[in-house]
């Protein structure tokens, strides 16, 4: 599996699906995750359930149209 350390998303391609970077590697242990990207009312729901869960994660997002959620390494 490579991983695409410029828009955090796994393929089994030689370039990336997402953003058609050919700058891969190996998944390393501690690498973040690209999950999922929603409007804000979802990202909301799915933070909490994500916290309910105690499970790491981090959360960018333009103001009131949408966050962008990433699993993060304990």
């Amino acid at each position: 599996m490579n991983y695409c350390p410029r828009c955090y998303h796994l393929t089994k391609e030689k370039t990336c699906h997402y953003c058609q970077s050919t700058k891969l590697r190996t998944v390393k242990n501690d690498d973040k995750c690209f999950l999922i990207e929603r409007q804000l009312m979802w990202a909301e729901t799915l933070k909490k359930r994500l916290e309910q869960e105690h499970i790491p994660y981090q959360c960018t997002g333009h103001m009131r149209t949408g966050m962008t959620l990433k699993l993060v390494p304990i």
